[in-house]
């Protein structure tokens, strides 16, 4: 980038903040680019924080610290520190929407299908005995609403796809399911083993289960 590009970004990053241009084109000729942006984005910092250093005279404040060479407020977060911590709560919270997930998942497979449908077996007998002048169902009719109810529960496949949005497991068990938990990131890993890195950098990318995580949240 030519240095009157340069320029011209630095003084209308000092502008957008109230400097005039007159004395930011004085401030981005006199003081070095990586100056200024790392005291405008401790500006930032600090209007966003609401901090009182800032609430008299925000322009008058930006202006002085860059001529001045105000030191970094101790509470000072960078950009790229609030990018990485912002990024670590979006993992936590995919890491957390996908055990869920799982968990979900995993429930269904440890419950019967004569629990998963107890409620709606529940349901229909009360119904019933007020549509009969309360007689109770005979056990061959609760039975047979009971085994309906049983062929209406979605299959593993179909049920996968309800809650990850895609088939991800073989498991029919619960038991099968840790195991494929187990494999999964492995079996992942040596996919993305045989993809070699662009810009002529080659070599092995590793996949951990929260590489995973994001994948399939």
């Amino acid at each position: 980038m030519k240095r009157s590009e340069v320029n011209s970004k630095t003084i209308t990053k000092l502008v957008k903040r109230g400097i005039s241009r007159r004395i930011a084109e004085q401030l981005t000729g006199a003081y070095p680019e990586e100056v200024i942006n790392q005291k405008t984005e401790v500006f930032d910092f600090l209007v966003e924080s609401n901090s009182k250093m800032v609430k008299n005279n925000p322009p008058g404040f930006l202006r002085k610290s860059i001529e001045d060479d105000y030191a970094i407020p101790p509470n000072y977060v960078s950009q790229q520190e609030k990018e990485l911590r912002d990024q670590k709560i979006a993992d936590n919270e995919k890491h957390r929407r996908w055990q869920e997930k799982v968990e979900q998942y995993r429930r269904h497979l440890n419950t019967t299908p004569e629990s998963l449908v107890y409620g709606q077996t529940m349901l229909w007998e009360i119904a019933y005995k007020k549509e009969n002048n309360n007689t109770a169902p005979s056990p061959s009719e609760k039975a047979a609403k009971q085994q309906e109810l049983i062929d209406l529960l979605p299959e593993p496949k179909e049920l996968q796809k309800q809650i990850f949005g895609q088939v991800i497991f073989t498991a029919q068990t619960a038991e099968q399911l840790e195991q494929e938990l187990i494999k999964l990131p492995r079996d992942q890993r040596r996919k993305d083993e045989r993809i070699t890195r662009q810009d002529g950098e080659r070599g092995e990318r590793r996949v951990n289960k929260n590489d995973l995580i994001k994948t399939l949240s």
